[in-house]
């Protein structure tokens, strides 16, 4: 198993599978990722998913910035988490197929 970590939304890393970011009420905050992973790869330093809004989160080496891509399905989110080259799949499975709504 890669080694791999989430980021929960008490900023506790964890290994395991995505989690739901709550805020410390308990409610799950209107601007907050499902789940956000950092990956390995030159051009990308994370990966984060909202599963209620489909959007999907990519944040930069480069220039610190999040690009968000709308409608794009979490089992596609997953398989970028993972993929062996992030940016290579963001350039030909992401940026050609699912709208880009700006940064964040």
């Amino acid at each position: 198993m890669p080694n791999c970590a989430y980021a929960l939304g008490d900023g506790v890393q964890d290994s395991g599978a995505p989690s739901r970011q709550r805020d410390s009420a308990g409610n799950a905050g209107e601007a907050m990722m499902a789940w956000e992973k950092n990956v390995f790869s030159k051009m990308v330093s994370a990966v984060g998913y909202d599963p209620e809004k489909a959007e999907l989160y990519v944040t930069w080496v480069k220039s610190g910035k999040t690009s968000i891509y709308a409608g794009v399905p979490e089992g596609v989110a997953l398989d970028l988490s993972n993929a062996p080259s992030v940016g290579q799949m963001v350039n030909m499975e992401i940026k050609p197929y699912y709208q880009h709504l700006g940064y964040k």
